[in-house]
């Protein structure tokens, strides 16, 4: 009589008792292959600095553009290049300043030529030389191994008035195949 808990896989109708302990295991690898193709959530942080330009380019509208360099976790020494719209409010802000709203697209490039694509939305507040600015920015996918990355990211930026220069800083969440 057979025994219907171990599986057969022979004429003679022989029982391999290690068959279903190999079956999980294989089942338990395939599951390990599947789950390593997308990393979980990593930590990330860049330190940038650089200097940006802007022009009007509509009624109460900014566009900027701008190269800030600086290290960032998982690439290194990097370059941010980003474009902005400025949107100026009429509302008021902290230290008799104006606030602002502004959208973004950059992308962000390790030494080694991999990127990582971003776009988001934030506001500022534009006082006493500076516009101080916070938002957040989706990683959308990149080059190279952040081909298919994806993440949340908080930003800060200083940016100097006078001299066009600013700082920014970028904290959040990388997930990379």
């Amino acid at each position: 009589m057979r025994d219907s808990i171990t599986p057969t896989i022979s004429r003679s109708g022989r029982r391999l008792p290690g068959l279903r302990p190999a079956c999980v295991v294989a089942v338990a690898s395939l599951a390990l292959a599947v789950g390593s193709a997308y990393a979980a959530a990593t930590p990330f942080s860049a330190s940038l600095a650089g200097s940006v330009s802007d022009s009007p380019c509509g009624p109460l509208t900014i566009c900027l553009s701008g190269s800030d360099r600086g290290v960032a976790t998982h690439l290194g020494v990097s370059t941010l290049t980003k474009t902005a719209t400025i949107h100026l409010t009429s509302t008021s802000c902290g230290d008799g300043g104006v606030l602002t709203t502004y959208t973004e697209t950059g992308t962000l490039q390790a030494a080694n030529g991999d990127t990582l694509a971003l776009s988001g939305q934030g506001t500022a507040c534009v006082a006493a030389g500076h516009a101080i600015a916070s938002g957040h920015l989706a990683i959308t996918g990149g080059t190279g191994r952040f081909q298919a990355a994806s993440g949340s990211l908080t930003e800060w930026i200083d940016h100097d008035l006078a001299t066009d220069e600013e700082t920014t800083t970028l904290t959040g969440t990388l997930s990379a195949r």
